[in-house]
């Protein structure tokens, strides 16, 4: 599952389960310094697109991500409203953590005042919880996908790089064993087959391991 779809479902869950105006998810940065709007429901593209702010300028997200949800019953007349939708008049801000780590932080507005209770927050940390999992998740399977890919490249040069030496040797072999490079006794012939059938097998080990990489299920190879 994309993590754009995630957030999405998040934040219209959020919404939804209290029957709000709109929602959002901000989530942190890897340094943990700035927020960025990742999805939202109910506001405008606008919104949305707004640049990343320093957790330090968002006073209420600051205060979230300590752990603590909060309420702001007013808008207008509250400090900590900074950064919120022109519409807002009163907003409930939960924390995203997972495993004690802040994730970001989930917010659901109004555009009455005093619209939010502890109520409220009872009934949206659980999705919260849920969510901040949801996306620990899919970040940590697009670091394992990022990390196979990384892998086949990896796969996919050696062998590459492999096949030509292989290749060449085999060829000077063959040269060997048909006596381009003066006659051969039987004892010498015996060594020079044997040399010519270990590249031979590994030769199909190297395609064996491009096909893998490829995606392709490889043919066992005989010793």
């Amino acid at each position: 599952m994309e993590l754009e779809h995630v957030l999405a479902r998040l934040a219209d869950g959020a919404r939804q389960t209290l029957q709000a105006d709109a929602a959002a998810v901000r989530l942190l940065d890897e340094e943990g310094t700035r927020l960025t709007v990742a999805a939202a429901s109910g506001l405008s593209a606008t919104f949305q697109q707004q640049e990343p702010v320093a957790v330090e300028r968002s006073p209420l997200d600051e205060q979230v991500l300590s752990g603590r949800p909060m309420i702001i019953v007013d808008a207008h007349s509250d400090p900590r409203a900074v950064n919120l939708p022109g519409d807002c008049r009163s907003v409930l801000c939960v924390p995203l953590t997972h495993v004690g780590d802040p994730v970001g932080t989930l917010h659901v507005y109004a555009w009455a005042s005093r619209r939010f209770g502890e109520e409220d927050i009872a009934s949206l940390m659980p999705l919260a919880d849920l969510g901040a999992a949801a996306i620990a998740a899919v970040r940590a399977l697009s670091t394992l996908e990022a990390l196979d890919a990384s892998k086949a490249h990896f796969i996919r040069v050696a062998t590459h790089e492999l096949r030509s030496p292989v290749a060449v040797a085999q060829s000077l072999v063959r040269t060997v064993l048909k006596g381009y490079a003066g006659e051969l006794i039987d004892q010498q012939s015996e060594v020079f087959s044997r040399i010519s059938r270990r590249l031979d097998f590994l030769e199909s080990l190297i395609n064996d391991r491009l096909d893998l990489a490829a995606g392709k299920a490889p043919e066992l190879a005989e010793t």
